[in-house]
């Protein structure tokens, strides 16, 4: 067989992003890679994930997922010699017959670029407003995968996101109702935060979202590899509240030096102190060498260090659980409790944080 597996299927989005010590062209990373994200919209390589897959999982993967990503992408891109804020371009039209995206790319070096192809949900709107990377403030966030059905959970979604930042909300997607959530736990969008807040922040939306759920009899899982940065410190997880199937796929790797050509990437380790960072949701490379899956399950958090540090994440684990049904189990008891005594405020009860 070929050593490298190439399945046309997809997981709802595909991101990538690059986070450094030193600035590269967009383009050497967005656009020139034989596997870059542009020819991820209608191809796709899945090593080290796709051929451990069962014959039911491949068919359960085929059905649930897209083989063109071509709903709107996005980019964002930080220039601190201006401001904190990042730099953000949207379109609805497909990235490969972009020429505006192109001749940007071309002109664009950063230290730190988000990059988001969008492949919609059904029934979910296609505008430039539900592009990723949303911005909030110096915060960006973009997200591959779903909130189970999110119709159901948006109104308690809302009454958890900090009053000021409902109307920053300009979309209808999971997505950007994720990042309010996450923005209300870290605090002001406009400050600057430590890298063991950014974590702790995407965890408790990751948390919020799968105990929501629990509590609504939701019993579909979600599939959330989120990504954040505010320019100097990257968060992303690889997530799915199963016990069975593996989310996403997601992979990193860390170089001394990138070289951009025409239509490739090279890999290069120098003796110059540079380092550098890239996770996506497939290499951007056919070397399966090249790269590593992160594991199901976990957080990736990178520093101004450019070391990424890989911790799993135990919400929705078997311990997890057993506390969600304690929680449930008291929530009903005390309804019935207060429905008994002509009370009904079961519905105004406070959801766990």
């Amino acid at each position: 067989q070929h050593r490298h597996l190439r399945l046309i299927l997809s997981f709802m989005c595909r991101w990538m992003l690059f986070f450094g010590d030193h600035q590269v062209l967009a383009a050497d990373i967005i656009t020139k890679p034989n596997h870059s994200i542009i020819n991820q919209c209608y191809d796709h390589y899945l090593p080290m994930i796709a051929k451990n897959w069962s014959l039911s999982t491949l068919v359960n993967q085929s059905a649930v997922n897209h083989t063109i990503n071509g709903d709107g992408f996005g980019f964002g891109w930080y220039n601190f010699d201006i401001d904190p804020s990042p730099g953000v371009y949207t379109c609805l039209t497909p990235p490969w017959s972009n020429r505006n995206f192109f001749r940007l790319v071309e002109k664009i070096k950063s230290q730190l670029l988000f990059c988001h192809i969008r492949a919609a949900s059904p029934k979910s709107l296609v505008s430039e407003a539900n592009c990723h990377p949303f911005q909030f403030g110096r915060y960006l966030f973009m997200h591959n995968g779903t909130i189970a059905h999110f119709p159901q959970m948006k109104i308690k979604i809302l009454q958890a996101v900090a009053p000021q930042l409902i109307a920053e909300i300009k979309g209808t997607t999971d997505t950007e109702h994720a990042a309010a959530i996450f923005i209300t736990k870290l605090g002001s969008p406009n400050e600057e935060h430590t890298l063991e807040e950014i974590k702790a922040a995407l965890l408790q939306t990751v948390k919020f979202i799968v105990e929501t759920a629990y509590l609504l009899n939701i019993t579909q899982p979600h599939n959330l590899n989120f990504a954040v940065t505010d320019g100097k410190k990257v968060v992303t997880t690889r997530y799915r509240n199963s016990f069975h199937d593996d989310p996403p796929s997601l992979y990193y790797r860390v170089d001394s030096q990138i070289v951009g050509h025409d239509s490739h990437i090279e890999f290069k380790t120098t003796d110059t102190p540079h380092r550098a960072v890239m996770i996506s949701s497939e290499p951007l490379t056919f070397t399966e060498t090249d790269w590593h899956l992160i594991p199901r399950n976990s957080v990736v958090s990178v520093g101004e260090d450019i070391e990424p540090v890989i911790e799993p994440i135990l919400i929705g684990s078997l311990v997890h659980l057993i506390a969600l049904k304690w929680l449930k189990f008291t929530r009903q008891s005390r309804a019935k409790r207060e429905n008994g005594s002509g009370k009904n405020h079961c519905s105004h009860l406070p959801l766990s944080h």
